[in-house]
């Protein structure tokens, strides 16, 4: 089956076929102007047609062998998924330093206060008591204490386990929802 092109495709390749093997005086980026095409995409035709240009040459296939113009643009020739393993494993190699990132922007706390807060509850939730060694997780992950925080003023009031988070959470942080469930219970 015979693929249609476009009009400006017929046109650069075209252009493409009479400069086989030769440098052109234009950039990537003026050719992709003046032939109404996507930068990736001409990156295709000219390594297709071994087109030099000023400049360095588009690649729209990264180092691994991946398609850059199905899967998006990264830096260091890097396509979307090759991006997403090399953070999966610098995070697996640096768990403190993404811990610490992590608690830095969403909780505006190091991860030596987090182990200052964690020594001082003797490793145990705040509010069950619970020793941090015989929490389990359902999906599997780190059994870590989670950071209980106010979310009017952002100020850290502690560390919980996931069911007392959970808990506070459907309670909405209000303390008569709370006592409400106080009286119910009993």
């Amino acid at each position: 089956m015979k693929v249609k092109l476009r009009p400006h495709i017929k046109k650069l390749i075209k252009f493409l076929k009479e400069n086989s093997g030769k440098k052109v005086n234009h950039t990537a980026r003026e050719l992709s102007t003046i032939f109404n095409t996507k930068y990736g995409t001409l990156g295709f035709w000219l390594k297709r047609f071994n087109v030099k240009t000023r400049g360095r040459i588009i690649n729209p296939i990264c180092k691994r062998g991946h398609d850059k113009r199905i899967t998006g643009k990264y830096p260091r020739g890097q396509c979307k998924a090759c991006v997403r393993t090399y953070v999966c494993n610098w995070k697996t190699n640096n768990r403190d330093h993404a811990r610490n990132t992590y608690l830095k922007r969403i909780f505006g706390i190091s991860l030596d206060d987090y182990n200052f807060l964690f020594n001082k509850q003797k490793k145990r939730c705040a509010i069950c008591k619970i020793n941090q060694n015989k929490l389990h997780r359902r999906d599997k992950r780190n059994n870590s204490l989670y950071v209980d925080h106010d979310h009017r003023t952002g100020k850290v009031r502690g560390l919980l386990c996931v069911d007392c988070n959970r808990g506070l959470g459907s309670f909405r942080d209000c303390i008569e929802n709370l006592k409400n469930a106080i009286k119910y219970l009993r």
